[in-house]
């Protein structure tokens, strides 16, 4: 008799506590909901800087009257070349050949380099068909083959 008392006296706590654990599941929902929407618009801002930036950085490249934008850090301009941690993954996903290399690779065996960073520049560079990505692996872009001479 005692333990049926008991159980009832268990039964009745989490009979109470049932509605709060649901309410704070519910608001835990919702906040899980707003800043997922949240981080889908701060990504589309993102792109889209990223693309603005790239554009004006080509604007500046084909005209004549302005000097191309460039960014000194704080290490005193000793910035390697624009585009040649690039030219350097092309580099690395030709000579990996027909087995592919992946970023972490890559960044492992390029000197300094974040793989975060790297994934960008991989992404940019399979956009612009320079490199093609299978899986997690990159590999080099089959050159078209020349025309047939005319006879």
């Amino acid at each position: 008799m005692a333990a049926d008392t008991a159980n009832k006296g268990n039964e009745g706590a989490a009979e109470e506590q049932a509605p709060a654990v649901a309410h704070v599941n519910e608001l835990l929902t919702e906040t899980r909901s707003k800043m997922e929407g949240e981080l889908e618009e701060l990504r589309a801002s993102h792109e889209a800087f990223l693309r603005l930036e790239q554009i004006l950085s080509n604007f500046d490249a084909i005209t004549s009257d302005k000097p191309v934008r460039t960014r000194k850090g704080s290490n005193g301009g000793s910035r390697a070349p624009r585009g040649s941690r690039s030219a350097e993954f092309v580099t690395l996903v030709t000579e990996a050949g027909e087995e592919g290399i992946t970023v972490t690779e890559a960044a492992d065996k390029m000197d300094g380099i974040n793989p975060n960073y790297l994934y960008r520049i991989a992404k940019e560079l399979t956009e612009a068909d320079e490199v093609r990505k299978d899986g997690k692996k990159y590999f080099a872009v089959a050159a078209p083959a020349p025309a047939p001479a005319a006879e």
